[in-house]
């Protein structure tokens, strides 16, 4: 494809369309080209075509401070690509794959991102004030992601966009200090976003997930954030003024923990985010939490050790791999946590809710290792008196010693655990499977 003639503009549209056979391939003379023809086209100079980069596979360009506002992007493979500081404002993104792209200070503004994949993505400080990040739907797929003459690759590539349009996937993107003022955000995926004093003001937020993400210090004044996911959220700081939290899944209110705490927590929230390069894993070893409230946090890996978290709301909260040892437990609420590879050594769970509770072994390594290792949950000597277990799954945990006396056991699964006599027709009796 070097040296190949760029096509002439669509009749249709007026618009430059790069040449090619196939999505790969895509020269960086040919970009030169169509930037240079765009930048004329803005400038309202003879011979400007806007650029028209439908599907095309510009993944790990480096664009930098390129002014590609008013661009047709759409379906568009940008994955990796460095576009900071460049203009996007008014671009059509529409089911582009932005995934892992450096998009710091960009401005994206009034931009088409619907259906767009922006998962990792860098966008600190970016411009997304009145961005549409509304779900793609399938009859606007159809008109955008058409062209003349497609090839066998931009078709595949158009109906795979058209599969994956559901909603703007933003998950673990980092948008710290963005604007995104007045932005139609509904039904995005911001999980584990990090948008540490972002600008939301006015944003359409319904129904979007945007759970376990850093919202410390975020912007939220006059959004509308009905029915969305907030679980799990980081939330020191945040304005919620005049915000619309109707049916909002909101997580423990940072406001109400004591200033330390919230310390630990966001420096935990970090160090999960950045798998364990920023922050600091939280310890809360010999602390007293009673009633304290932590509801849908992501607190994997964090020490307990001794701590007092009697009647704890730790409902929906993830603690894979904890360290509970010891830790009165009593009355806490675990319902429908995940506590893989827990250590719960000793520790007092006497009339503790663990409804629907996930205590499988964890997995130690990647999906990618040949080998994975297993790491139970490990009860041992725990005391489980007139504890709830319904629906509990404890696959695997050890089990030496646990004291089950008064619990309830329905629906509980203690598949290949080494039960003694009496742990077993004691479980068997109350509606658990071994």
């Amino acid at each position: 494809m070097r040296g190949a003639i760029v096509r002439s503009p669509d009749e249709r549209t007026g618009e430059n369309t790069l040449p090619g056979s196939a999505m790969s391939t895509i020269q960086p003379d040919e970009i030169a080209v169509i930037l240079k023809r765009h930048q004329a086209f803005l400038l309202g100079k003879p011979g400007g075509q806007r650029a028209n980069l439908t599907l095309r596979d510009l993944s790990g360009v480096r664009f930098g401070r390129v002014n590609l506002a008013s661009a047709n992007l759409s379906g568009a493979k940008l994955d990796g690509c460095n576009f900071v500081g460049a203009n996007l404002s008014g671009s059509d993104l529409f089911g582009a794959d932005l995934s892992k792209a450096d998009l710091r200070n960009a401005n994206l503004s009034k931009s088409d991102l619907r259906g767009a994949q922006l998962y990792r993505a860098d966008l600190t400080g970016a411009n997304l004030a009145s961005a549409d990040m509304r779900p793609g739907a399938l009859m606007d797929a159809k008109s955008k992601l058409t062209k003349k003459q497609m090839t066998d690759e931009e078709r595949m590539r158009a109906q795979m966009v058209a599969a994956e349009i559901g909603r703007t996937n933003m998950a673990s993107a980092t948008l710290n200090a963005a604007n995104m003022s007045s932005a139609d955000m509904y039904k995005a995926n911001l999980h584990e976003a990090k948008l540490a004093n972002a600008n939301l003001t006015s944003a359409r937020l319904k129904d979007a997930d945007i759970s376990s993400a850093d919202l410390s210090g975020a912007n939220f004044e006059g959004a509308e954030l009905t029915g969305a996911n907030l679980k799990g959220a980081l939330m020191v700081g945040t304005n919620l003024h005049n915000a619309d939290l109707t049916n909002v899944e909101m997580p423990a209110m940072s406001e109400e923990l004591a200033e330390d705490v919230q310390k630990l927590l966001s420096d935990h929230m970090y160090w999960i985010n950045s798998d364990g390069r920023k922050g600091k894993c939280a310890d809360f070893s010999g602390r007293d939490l009673k009633e304290i409230s932590l509801e849908g946090a992501n607190l994997s890996g964090a020490k307990f050790r001794g701590a007092k978290l009697k009647f704890a709301n730790l409902s929906g909260t993830i603690l894979m791999f904890c360290d509970f040892t010891e830790a009165d437990l009593s009355g806490a609420d675990f319902s429908k946590s995940i506590m893989n590879g827990a250590n719960l050594t000793g520790a007092r769970l006497a009339r503790a809710k663990l409804h629907d509770t996930c205590l499988k072994p964890a997995e130690l390594g990647s999906a990618a290792d040949a080998i994975q290792e297993l790491w139970p949950a490990n009860l041992r000597r725990a005391d489980f008196t007139g504890a709830d277990l319904t629906g509990a799954d404890l696959e695997s945990a050890h089990m030496d010693d646990v004291i089950l006396r008064q619990a309830t056991v329905t629906r509980a699964s203690f598949k290949d655990c080494r039960l003694s006599e009496e742990q077993s027709k004691f479980v068997r009796a109350g509606g658990a499977t071994v």
